[in-house]
């Protein structure tokens, strides 16, 4: 996968924009998924299994970059309120920060509901066609 894109983790619309990206990504490699079963005559089991393997190591990679995502913006918006707290002349950043960490969790709870959905499908989808 892509090496880190740099970001502006202040930016609550330059994270949802690469998180986005990143969500998208998945959505592709669950639709490759979807498309790289053949039909019932033509299926062999070893090519099912690494597609299944293939398909869930790939899913794992984006899911890191979305992790590794999600840690370093709510790292560097932590940091901010734990900086400037106490310092009345930085309380819009310290407000600013506060607003962008709540919707990076919110985003994060969205996020794992994605992943567990994902892997239900995966799963499912990939013991139908071992038993079939």
């Amino acid at each position: 996968m892509a090496a880190e894109t740099p970001i502006d983790c202040s930016s609550l619309a330059d994270f949802q924009r690469l998180l986005n990206k990143y969500r998208g990504l998945e959505d592709r490699i669950i639709f490759q998924l979807n498309a790289s079963f053949t039909t019932r005559s033509f299926k062999d089991t070893k090519a099912t299994n690494l597609i299944c393997h293939d398909i869930e190591e790939k899913l794992e990679s984006v899911r890191k970059l979305r992790s590794d995502l999600f840690n370093r913006c709510i790292n560097e918006n932590h940091e901010i309120v734990q900086k400037f707290k106490d310092d009345d002349s930085k309380f819009q950043l310290v407000r600013s920060a506060n607003s962008t960490l709540r919707q990076i969790r919110s985003e994060q709870a969205v996020d794992e509901i994605i992943h567990s959905q994902a892997e239900r499908v995966v799963m499912e989808r990939c013991k139908k066609e071992a038993l079939s």
